[in-house]
């Protein structure tokens, strides 16, 4: 099976706000803003209370918690809201514009910047979202197949239904 598509900003914003509601990647995405914001806050709570040193101990933690969820609540925001740049960012340089080709035992991706070849063995999970069908070929990353590129809602459902099938069979040879 074969779709055409040109991979869009929106595609990318859209794929960044679906799976952040997808329980394993919320978990990644918690984790990682966890780090980033704790060592922050440390840092900014040790500047804090060296520069006013008579602060007392209650002091310091109750500055580090309010770093902290400030810190945390505003990276959550700003990597929700701007995910998908930073995902088209990466493809700057590029071409955006893939035929996938989609068999019982590859998936094919090739544009003008070169192909990519994955066997269903490699996949590590698939998702039928509400605007995409996203195959994940690694933890992080996905091949997002726009729903938007499908004559009609019939036609986004074969697909689907192909793309799980060949998913399901080889994850049932490899138990």
């Amino acid at each position: 099976m074969k779709v055409n598509y040109e991979l869009t900003l929106e595609d990318c914003n859209i794929y960044i706000k679906e799976t952040f509601f997808i329980k394993r990647f919320f978990q990644y995405f918690i984790k990682n803003n966890i780090r980033r914001a704790l060592i922050l806050s440390i840092l900014l709570s040790l500047l804090l209370s060296y520069l006013h040193y008579t602060l007392s101990l209650m002091s310091i933690i109750t500055l580090f918690i309010g770093i902290f969820l400030f810190v945390y609540i505003i990276w959550g925001l700003i990597g929700y809201f701007s995910g998908g740049k930073n995902v088209y960012g990466l493809l700057e340089g590029l071409d955006k514009n893939y035929e996938l080709t989609v068999e019982n035992d590859v998936i094919k991706r090739t544009s003008t910047s070169g192909e990519s070849s994955y066997t269903w063995n490699n996949v590590k999970d698939i998702y039928n979202t509400k605007r995409n069908i996203l195959i994940f070929v690694s933890e992080r990353q996905a091949i997002v197949v726009p729903k938007r590129i499908f004559s009609n809602e019939q036609e986004a459902n074969a697909f689907w239904t192909f793309v799980s099938s060949c998913y399901k069979t080889t994850n049932e040879k490899s138990v």
